[in-house]
């Protein structure tokens, strides 16, 4: 159960990182107030009773998983909201350039560490890091990316003298699962997940397809409830005369699919969205969103921005248009993924015309016009193999690829948010119409 804007929510999940909204009521509804509420864990028997009641068994109460902290590293410093950097001695922890860089100093015993300042659970979840540059490996410098219990109990991705191994330590106990000649092409990314009892260590090139290279049942580790991410670079013996660099990024992105909402619970998730209105309004009602530009001006700004970071790899964006804004000019709406408003992909509509195109840089490429019916009323952006592919339906099962371009001609599409938006301009228009959008994902 939670609570966002005026509304509160109950959700039900199977892993306890993606939620299903199973109702909603408006805290006007209540008769009493929120801040007045404790928490109860509730169990009883009555009529006869019965012969095998069994136990009721809950856990891990108010514990986020690990999807919960994301960060792309794409700041100009480390986000101390979700980072501490615990150890810095002889040598540098610092956020630039789409990466976290841990620089250990040249012939010296260094000490780098940076610790999440949230526990997390990985029970049902996962953990994913894209390690774009490693330290040397002659031998005398390491770096491992973990999630530790304590010092004694941890999991973690363990580099070395030019091998990666899928490690964790119960009790103060060490155990390698496996040990692999590191790539950096087919082991570009590491991740760590718990799924059915087991813990997997798995590696990947693109961060969409993934080799398991160990695993391990939970019943011979600690509690996976409540960890930390944590990432190390260090030296021993006196160090390396070039020991490099540690750098990681797009630390546990989810993929942009698991944005989804269907506008269907009587007001906008602040908690999902960032609404903004200006000559307009932006209300969800009747299982839709509305961003309906007021008549007549031409200063109409409506959006909802997602509040998370989405990645588009191997991923999908995609809506459910119902109704357009309107064909008669100085008024148009779009749907996008992007990193700002200069670097983006979308569908675009502007009288009469959907649009697919994107930009890099503020330079904007339209790849197709077309003139908009009911065949396109579902608009899709994802990714596959490398390639960008805008597609329409007119029914969600049914899709036509409308146009395309290679990963290579864009921005980096790890770390996206999604956009809905509606504007007009000039004198306005009389009739500007709406943007309905029944469906998110």
């Amino acid at each position: 159960m939670r609570q966002s804007g005026s509304m509160l929510y109950w959700e039900t999940s199977a892993d306890g990182a993606v939620w299903k909204k199973q109702a909603a009521l408006a805290q006007s509804s209540l008769p009493f107030a929120l801040a007045e509420v404790g928490v109860i864990f509730y169990a009883e028997t009555y009529g006869g009773g019965t012969p095998s009641p069994g136990p009721v068994l809950f856990s891990n109460f108010n514990v986020s998983p690990v999807y919960a902290q994301s960060d792309p590293f794409n700041g100009t410093s480390i986000n101390s909201s979700l980072w501490t950097v615990v150890q810095q001695t002889n040598g540098s922890a610092t956020e630039g350039s789409g990466a976290l860089s841990l620089a250990p100093a040249a012939n010296l015993n260094a000490q780098l560490q940076v610790q999440g300042n949230s526990t997390l659970s990985l029970e049902g979840s996962l953990m994913t890091v894209e390690a774009p540059q490693v330290i040397s490996n002659d031998g005398s410098v390491d770096e491992y990316f973990a999630l530790i219990a304590d010092s004694n109990d941890w999991l973690r991705w363990f580099l070395s003298s030019g091998n990666l191994q899928a490690q964790y330590s119960n009790g103060g106990s060490i155990t390698t699962l496996a040990t692999v000649a590191y790539s950096g092409g087919s082991d570009l990314w590491w991740r760590m997940r718990e799924s059915g009892g087991t813990v997997y260590w798995d590696t990947s090139a693109d961060g969409v397809t993934w080799l398991q290279q160990a695993s391990a049942q939970t019943s011979n580790l600690f509690v996976l409830s409540a960890l930390t991410p944590t990432f190390v670079a260090e030296e021993t013996g006196g160090g390396s005369a070039s020991p490099g660099i540690a750098k990681f990024a797009f630390f546990d992105i989810p993929p942009a699919s698991l944005l989804s909402d269907t506008f269907g619970f009587g007001e906008i998730d602040q908690q999902v969205w960032q609404p903004y209105q200006s000559a307009g309004t932006a209300s969800e009602a009747g299982a839709m969103l509305s961003l309906s530009p007021n008549a007549g001006t031409g200063t109409t700004q409506l959006s909802l921005l997602s509040n998370g970071l989405f990645s588009l790899k191997g991923s999908q964006g995609a809506i459910h248009a119902v109704e357009d804004v309107s064909s008669g000019g100085n008024v148009d709406e779009d749907f996008a993924l992007q990193i700002d408003r200069s670097n983006y992909l979308r569908w675009y509509d502007q009288s009469g015309y959907l649009s697919a195109s994107y930009a890099v840089g503020g330079v904007s490429t339209d790849l197709v016009d077309l003139a908009n019916s009911s065949g396109l009323v579902w608009r899709r952006i994802r990714e596959s193999a490398g390639t960008i592919y805008w597609e329409t339906s007119p029914d969600d099962v049914t899709w036509t690829v409308q146009a395309s371009t290679a990963t290579s001609n864009l921005f980096p599409i790890g770390a996206l948010t999604a956009e809905l938006y509606v504007e007009t301009y000039g004198a306005g228009s009389p009739s500007p119409g709406a943007f309905l959008i029944q469906n998110m994902n």
